[in-house]
Protein backbone atom coordinates (compact mmCIF):
# COMPACT_ATOMS: atom_id res chain seq x y z
CA UNK A 1 0.00 0.00 0.00
CA UNK A 2 3.29 2.56 1.07
CA UNK A 3 4.70 1.49 -2.32
CA UNK A 4 1.78 2.21 -4.54
CA UNK A 5 1.70 5.70 -2.72
CA UNK A 6 5.02 6.63 -3.27
CA UNK A 7 4.79 5.72 -6.65
CA UNK A 8 1.61 7.74 -7.77
CA UNK A 9 3.46 10.97 -5.83
CA UNK A 10 6.29 10.27 -8.19
CA UNK A 11 4.05 10.20 -10.94
CA UNK A 12 2.25 12.93 -10.36
CA UNK A 13 5.48 14.94 -9.64
CA UNK A 14 6.76 14.27 -12.88
CA UNK A 15 3.32 15.51 -14.70
CA UNK A 16 3.59 18.47 -12.83
CA UNK A 17 7.17 19.19 -14.02
CA UNK A 18 6.71 18.10 -17.27
CA UNK A 19 3.65 20.18 -17.91
CA UNK A 20 5.83 23.48 -16.10
CA UNK A 21 8.45 22.20 -18.79
CA UNK A 22 5.45 22.37 -21.53
CA UNK A 23 4.20 25.67 -21.00
CA UNK A 24 7.40 27.75 -19.85
CA UNK A 25 7.33 30.70 -21.71
CA UNK A 26 11.24 31.49 -23.19
CA UNK A 27 12.87 34.83 -22.68
CA UNK A 28 12.24 35.64 -26.63
CA UNK A 29 8.35 35.68 -25.70
CA UNK A 30 8.61 37.36 -22.77
CA UNK A 31 11.12 40.13 -23.71
CA UNK A 32 9.08 43.77 -23.82
CA UNK A 33 11.65 47.04 -24.22
CA UNK A 34 9.09 49.57 -23.54
CA UNK A 35 8.31 47.96 -20.36
CA UNK A 36 11.38 48.80 -18.99
CA UNK A 37 11.61 51.94 -20.34
CA UNK A 38 11.19 55.15 -18.50
CA UNK A 39 7.82 57.50 -18.95
CA UNK A 40 8.25 59.89 -22.17
CA UNK A 41 7.29 62.83 -19.69
CA UNK A 42 10.11 61.70 -16.82
CA UNK A 43 12.62 64.33 -17.32
CA UNK A 44 13.07 64.86 -13.74
CA UNK A 45 16.21 63.41 -11.95
CA UNK A 46 16.07 62.08 -8.40
CA UNK A 47 18.33 63.07 -5.83
CA UNK A 48 19.45 62.82 -2.24
CA UNK A 49 22.03 63.83 0.38
CA UNK A 50 24.42 61.81 1.30
CA UNK A 51 24.27 59.50 4.30
CA UNK A 52 26.65 57.19 5.82
CA UNK A 53 26.71 53.63 5.95
CA UNK A 54 25.70 50.72 7.28
CA UNK A 55 23.26 50.96 4.21
CA UNK A 56 20.51 48.35 4.35
CA UNK A 57 19.52 47.21 0.66
CA UNK A 58 16.70 45.38 -0.58
CA UNK A 59 15.76 42.82 -3.57
CA UNK A 60 12.51 41.73 -4.93
CA UNK A 61 12.81 38.62 -6.95
CA UNK A 62 9.53 39.17 -9.17
CA UNK A 63 7.78 41.11 -11.39
CA UNK A 64 4.19 41.76 -10.78
CA UNK A 65 1.81 40.06 -13.26
CA UNK A 66 1.23 41.21 -16.89
CA UNK A 67 -1.92 40.94 -18.31
CA UNK A 68 -3.38 41.59 -21.57
CA UNK A 69 -0.39 40.04 -22.79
Amino acid sequence: MKKSRKVMVAMASILCACTTLATAATAAETYRPECFAPAPDNAKVIKHDKRDGPYKVAFVNGLPAMTGA
